[in-house]
């Protein structure tokens, strides 16, 4: 007998190169874009609740203006390609590449650039926008 609180995983099929992120404000060289969320209810999960969001995506970059933000949630970022440049609301310098994990704790400000291009998956503590 299955259990009855069961829900099926969510498959994205070549989602690194196939999903396409939208512009981040007015920037021209940053994507980011929520593929899957807990919140708004996609398929019914009995594990979800307002209290407990969480969101994941993808973030893309290319050469030209840098990007700053402000995390009002926690967030992890694994890059999957390419470099970033990082500077920290503290002022520590990163530079992230292939296979680097980041964990951004609610309350960091954290500015991006790259001269190449760089591609990212994070995890972020939010409802799916």
């Amino acid at each position: 007998m299955l259990d009855s609180f069961l829900t099926p995983i969510v498959h994205f099929p070549d989602a690194q190169d196939s999903f396409q992120c939208p512009k981040v404000g007015n920037t021209k060289n940053a994507f980011l874009g929520d593929i899957y969320g807990t919140l708004p209810l996609p398929i019914p999960c009995h594990a979800a609740s307002s209290a407990d969001p969480l969101s994941c995506g993808f973030f893309r970059m290319t050469a030209g203006e840098s990007l700053t933000g402000k995390y009002p949630y926690n967030e992890t970022l694994v890059i999957l390609d390419g470099v970033f440049e990082m500077v920290d609301g503290v002022g520590n310098k990163s530079v992230a590449k292939k296979g680097d994990v980041y964990f951004f704790p609610a309350g960091s400000m954290v500015t991006f650039s790259t001269s190449q291009a760089g591609l990212a998956f994070y995890t972020v503590q939010r409802a799916r926008k």
